[in-house]
């Protein structure tokens, strides 16, 4: 079987060279002082990992079942952000209902306020008139 494998750098710190590992194969991995030394060494690491595996019966996941899990769970991930927009254009819709509503009671407001104003102006005598 064929699993896939990343090859990185490995920092100064770290002694140098690459590191090889399995995304499928928790903790199966290989290091080298080049990219070739560090693939060589990573198909050895494979072949122990995967008999020991075997001497232990412990079930082997098939090749890239971590990148479809992956797939699997950006799906996922997907359909909730497509969900996340329409709730938040149902929300939006909503706040602009409110502004058109907020707009209007303001203009009524506004109205009422000129309206009440007019019927509370004082006559020249002083006295308030009433439209009554």
């Amino acid at each position: 079987m064929k699993y896939p494998f990343f090859v990185e750098p490995l920092s100064v710190e770290d002694g140098g060279g690459f590191v090889v590992t399995f995304p499928d194969l928790p903790g199966c991995m290989a290091d080298g002082d080049s990219v070739e030394e560090a693939v060589v060494n990573a198909a050895d690491a494979l072949e122990c990992w995967l008999e020991a595996q075997e001497d232990r019966g412990a079930q082997v996941d098939e090749p890239f079942a971590s990148f479809k899990y992956a797939a699997e769970s950006m799906e996922d991930f997907e359909g909730q952000i497509e969900r996340r927009d329409d709730e938040i254009a149902d929300l939006k819709a909503v706040v602009e209902r409110l502004e058109t509503e907020l707009s209007l009671a303001k203009s009524s407001r506004s109205v009422v306020q000129a309206r009440w104003a007019f019927e509370r102006r004082p006559s020249s005598s002083g006295a308030i008139r009433n439209r009554a």
